[in-house]
């Protein structure tokens, strides 16, 4: 049985009708695409403003939508999209293959999707589908998402219909060509019902019986999910393979966790990371973690409420497993309360560099924001009395976490680990100024791992040590 139903249409623009695209989705999570042939087959391939190849993983690579939307209308690009990030509340559901571009009949697998989503939802570029955006999760224990074929007679020459699901790592095309009669806003929905119907499979395998919800083991679960909540979530291209390992280890080695309970807490750490981890890849950590040599155990006695993230000395454990760094990965090393003591009343030694040898050197620098700050150098910020230091170090810190865009506009290079120390403003004029700054750029001031602040700064003049 198909059904037909009619698009909006009020826009000048053949292929986007802009004033139909929710504001919502015009934010800075925006990209330019076109059509690629990729190994013999045309590929949907993302664009920056620059002409370079965007990154759905990748901020740094995305724009605003008002950039993107100028540099479409100088043509060379087939339309833009949407980047579904792990920091916004959207996913969207795909449906391919569903709809004829000739009669605009739907077919009724996919009507019956559309009808009980019953959000924002408009045709695909091809005419052949449906792009659905709604504020939800997906019900999927890791990933980005998930893609089926569906047993279907295809349409407007499709090879198969099927249905794709994302919330973070993929973008979808907006045409704006809203389906009629439909909410024009994408809206909050319970996406289980999608895992039920489309993979049932999901649901019939073998889970391990469920741990008991009281008694000792119970309790050290419940430490160790309040313990990884204090460790900052893995991001790609900053450290994130050694970081999710270190997560891994704390379970396995300082908590003593069997490995199922382990894995459990470690798919709940994954939902923060960007992008996740594959099952198979969490299962692989947590076995290599419980390969490693050491004491288990040793954090069960440690205090619930100052957990120390760094307690793992990880080039000990990267040294035993044999992995080596990647020069785009970075390894905290943890420095032992011993090493601490035997440098503690050691004389400060410098390193000296004569001219000849600092005029024979050569030497990069390496921006954390282009032409900005360097890695490594100090970066001062001066100016009188209300002149907005404060916001400028705060957009400065949040870019530097996220990886993001500095004001906007000057690119950070990679997401790190950041902190700001404040001993002026309070944190009631942090708290404001931080969530002002993430609603302009589209985050939530909770989901930031990266960043920390703290109002104990040091005196001077006062002696730490004797």
């Amino acid at each position: 049985m198909d059904t037909q139903m009619s698009i909006a249409e009020n826009s000048t623009d053949a292929s986007i009708n802009l004033d139909n695209i929710p504001a919502e989705l015009k934010g800075k999570q925006s990209v330019l695409w076109k059509t690629v042939t990729r190994k013999g087959m045309p590929t949907k391939v993302p664009f920056q403003v620059n002409g370079q190849e965007a990154k759905s993983n990748d901020p740094k690579t995305w724009a605003s939508f008002d950039a993107v939307w100028q540099r479409y209308q100088k043509g060379g690009y087939d339309g833009v999209g949407f980047v579904f990030s792990y920091y916004d509340p959207y996913a969207g559901i795909d449906l391919d293959g569903c709809r004829d571009p000739e009669t605009g009949k739907i077919d009724e697998w996919a009507m019956e999707v559309i009808q009980k989503l019953d959000t924002y939802t408009e045709v695909s570029p091809s005419g052949s589908g449906f792009k659905c955006f709604v504020k939800g999760n997906l019900p999927f224990d890791a990933g980005t998402g998930k893609k089926k074929n569906l047993d279907y007679p295809p349409k407007g020459g499709k090879d198969s219909a099927g249905i794709e699901v994302y919330d973070k790592g993929r973008y979808f095309t907006l045409t704006g060509r809203r389906l009629d009669g439909f909410p024009d806003t994408p809206q909050e929905r319970d996406l289980y019902w999608i895992r039920e119907k489309f993979w049932p499979e999901l649901n019939r395998v073998n889970k391990p019986a469920p741990r008991q919800t009281s008694g000792p083991q119970s309790d050290v679960i419940k430490r160790a999910r309040s313990y990884i909540t204090t460790m900052p979530p893995a991001i790609s291209g900053s450290g994130g393979h050694n970081q999710t390992f270190a997560v891994a280890c704390v379970l396995v080695i300082g908590f003593g966790l069997e490995e199922d309970d382990a894995l459990m807490l470690l798919r709940e750490y994954n939902d923060r990371c960007e992008p996740p981890w594959s099952e198979k890849e969490l299962q692989h950590k947590i076995k290599s973690a419980g390969q490693q040599p050491g004491e288990r155990g040793y954090l069960l006695n440690a205090r619930p409420q100052t957990p120390k993230a760094k307690d793992v000395d990880l080039s000990m454990l990267l040294a035993n497993l044999g992995v080596e760094t990647s020069q785009h990965e970075e390894t905290d090393l943890t420095i032992s309360q011993a090493e601490v003591e035997a440098n503690r009343h050691k004389p400060l030694q410098y390193n000296r560099i004569t001219c000849a040898e600092l005029d024979a050197s050569s030497y990069d620098l390496e921006y954390l924001i282009e032409n900005v700050l360097v890695a490594r150098q100090p970066c001062i910020v001066a100016g009188g009395k209300k002149c907005l230091k404060t916001s400028l170090i705060l957009d400065m810190g949040i870019a530097l976490a996220m990886g993001g865009c500095f004001l906007g506009k000057l690119s950070v290079n990679r997401a790190c680990r950041t902190a700001i120390m404040t001993g002026e403003s309070g944190l009631a004029t942090i708290q404001e100024t931080c969530r002002r700054i993430c609603d302009a750029a589209g985050y939530r001031l909770a989901d930031i791992g990266n960043l920390i602040f703290s109002e104990d700064l040091p005196r001077f003049g006062i002696r730490i040590e004797p």
